[in-house]
């Protein structure tokens, strides 16, 4: 067969070959122009975005509020933005400690907070590929740390105040059982006795005398009894007021010691809630049980201002003091300081202390009876 026969017979209309050939040849035309006219400009387009927006990052960090550090794909520092250099400043041994902690931890973002000076940082690191560098961000939560560091300490604040309260407690039940049996239950013991030997009598009579005792042991159980029971819970306090029972306590102290206490107030006044009245006289008995014991105080004061429903106390001694800071540091502040403030504190009131060594210690209280 001749070469142009054949040429012919390809060409013919009657060749199925020739009309594939030229519907794949049309298809082609088609992905071509359709990638030329559309697909192509579609990802010019999306490059171009991408480049604008790692620009508009760039642009951005340099105004970020929080400290950003730009280093390249070697890990070397290119820039800061004016946030960090506030931080760091000509620091480079800081920042290089801080972009080696990335480069050995890259995959592992379990504990990504860092400590930089006295500050706290959550620290992230994001790549911009299209600028060819990288960008750690800082976002400071030193006020955060600080808080949980404080909830910390006062749950374990509240744990040791759990365990002396059962302490106290305990020893309260202790010391109400013992004044019970040896107070109260040989007054009883006594009472009974003399009733006894008066019904073992062969002439049961009673005279004057003998009733006389009987009623003085009486009178003397119910003494005990009552005395008990305002150890308990202070009439004074509720039936006079809280400067009639703090006065009471004082009196208690000058009267036993050698010590001299004087309350001061410039006005009379009554507090509308006596749950409160009652925690700020636990508190006043606590701090005075303090200056009785420990402070070797010649004399203290405790001083009352009261006006528009606000209540200020301060209690003071002229005593030895002792060092504050030194035994919030070692963490194990005194249990009757941690009880007095957090009595004060549950009502919404404040409280603080300062103590000089050798000058003596001071106690202030606030109370906003206005607030709920």
């Amino acid at each position: 067969m001749k070469p142009d026969h054949i040429f012919d017979i390809f060409f013919s209309l009657e060749n199925p070959a020739m009309y594939a050939l030229v519907f794949i040849t049309m298809i082609l035309i088609l992905v071509f122009l359709i990638k030329r006219e559309f697909i192509h400009p579609l990802t010019v387009r999306k490059r171009k975005l991408e480049f604008e927006n790692a620009k508009l990052a760039a642009l951005y960090s340099e105004v970020d509020p929080d400290p950003v550090i730009r280093i390249d794909n070697t890990w070397k520092l290119i820039d800061m933005n004016n946030s960090a250099k506030n931080i760091f400043g000509s620091d480079k041994n800081s920042i290089a400690i801080l972009i080696n902690k990335f480069k050995e931890n890259l995959n592992d973002q379990s504990n990504n907070i860092v400590k930089i000076k006295e500050n706290f940082y959550t620290s992230t690191i994001k790549e911009i590929e299209e600028l060819e560098f990288k960008h750690i961000y800082l976002h400071d939560i030193t006020l955060r740390i600080n808080y949980e560091e404080k909830i910390k300490n006062y749950q374990d604040n509240l744990k040791m105040l759990r365990t002396k309260v059962d302490t106290v407690n305990e020893e309260e039940k202790k010391k109400l059982g013992k004044e019970l049996h040896d107070s109260v239950g040989h007054s009883i013991s006594l009472l009974k006795l003399d009733l006894q030997n008066i019904l073992d009598s062969e002439n049961i009579s009673i005279s004057r005398n003998e009733f006389k005792e009987i009623f003085h042991s009486m009178d003397e159980l119910a003494k005990e009894v009552r005395d008990i029971s305002h150890e308990l819970k202070p009439p004074i306090l509720y039936e006079f007021g809280l400067l009639a029972a703090i006065q009471s306590l004082v009196d208690r102290i000058n009267n036993k010691t050698s010590i001299q206490g004087y309350v001061t107030y410039n006005t009379k006044f009554r507090i509308e809630y006596q749950d409160i009245e009652l925690q700020i006289y636990r508190i006043c008995q606590e701090a005075l049980n303090n200056i009785e014991k420990h402070s070797c105080c010649s004399e203290f004061n405790i001083d009352f201002y009261f006006k528009d429903n606000f209540l200020q106390i301060s209690i003071s001694d002229n005593g030895n003091g002792f060092d504050i800071e030194s035994d919030y540091e070692m963490k194990v502040p005194s249990l009757g300081l941690l009880n007095m403030k957090e009595r004060a504190e549950s009502f919404g009131g404040t409280f603080e202390i300062d103590s000089i060594i050798n000058m003596g210690t001071t106690i202030n209280l606030e109370f906003n009876f206005n607030e709920k």
